[in-house]
C-alpha cells in the first residue's frame, strides 16, 4: 500500500533547470566561473545545473564570481524538483514522427541542403 495516499505530490512545470523542492520556485541562477547555480532565496537552497551551458559567464570576472560564491555559500545544496512537461506536450510514447517538411526525403542531409543551406535561404524556414 502506498504511503502517498492523500498527499499532494509537487510537480515542476515552470523551471526547466529544476526548482526548489519546498516551494517549486526558482529565483534564477548565478555563475561561479562557468558553473551555473540556480537558487531559492526563500528556502536558502541551491542546485547545480551544469557548466558552460549559458554564455553569460563570459561577461563576468573573478570579482563577480567571488561575490556569487559568497552569496550562495550558506545555501543548502539540494536535489532539485525536476521539470515535468505538461501531459498534452508529451504523450509518453517513444515514437517520433518526422516533420512534414521531411516527407519524401531519401537522400539524407544532401537532400535538404538546398532548403536550409548557405545559399541565401530564409532562416525563418528552418524547422528548429
Amino acid at each position: 500500500m502506498s504511503e502517498n495516499i492523500g498527499m499532494e505530490v509537487a510537480v515542476n512545470r515552470d523551471h526547466y533547470f529544476g526548482a526548489c523542492p519546498q516551494c517549486g520556485g526558482s529565483d534564477g541562477y548565478l555563475n561561479v566561473r562557468k558553473s551555473h547555480w540556480f537558487f531559492c532565496d526563500t528556502h536558502r537552497t541551491r542546485w547545480w545545473a551544469g557548466s558552460g551551458l549559458f554564455s553569460s559567464w563570459h561577461d563576468e570576472n573573478d570579482g563577480i564570481w567571488a561575490s556569487n560564491a559568497e552569496r550562495l555559500d550558506d545555501y543548502r545544496e539540494i536535489e532539485p524538483l525536476q521539470f515535468t512537461p505538461e501531459p498534452e506536450l508529451y504523450d509518453g510514447s517513444d515514437e517520433i514522427e518526422p516533420p512534414n517538411w521531411m516527407t519524401g526525403i531519401s537522400q539524407g542531409a544532401s537532400g535538404i541542403s538546398g532548403a536550409v543551406g548557405p545559399d541565401g535561404g530564409d532562416d525563418s524556414e528552418i524547422p528548429f
